[in-house]
């Protein structure tokens, strides 16, 4: 994983290529985030990224992902938005199961 590190007078700034981010809950895995690209910002607390990915994982087992262009994450709060290009996909065989259960009526 190749990492860039410079030195300024408000501390070190980095850029790191494959990044990723795992964010757990009580152990378990909520969140995971991917880029291509991801440019540290130590003194404005901020991560540009480029090729972004993020899993999330649903307590009922599901996940989703979503991917765009580009992202900016907040370092301290760890909250993210993304733009350009914004994709959402779902494991379609539990979607699709939900859905039919919506469906289907039930008997008395």
């Amino acid at each position: 994983m190749p990492v860039k590190v410079t030195l300024t007078p408000s501390g070190a700034d980095i850029e790191i290529q494959n990044f990723k981010i795992i964010h757990e809950n009580s152990g378990r895995k909520e969140w995971e985030l991917k880029a291509k690209l991801a440019q540290i910002n130590h003194s404005q607390k901020s991560t540009n990224m480029t090729g972004v990915k993020v899993e999330y994982s649903m307590q009922n087992q599901q996940k989703f992902w979503v991917s765009a262009d580009t992202g900016h994450l907040n370092t301290e709060t760890q909250d993210f938005e993304l733009t350009g290009n914004v994709h959402f996909t779902a494991e379609s065989a539990k979607l699709a199961e939900k859905i039919r259960n919506k469906q289907t009526p039930q008997n008395p």
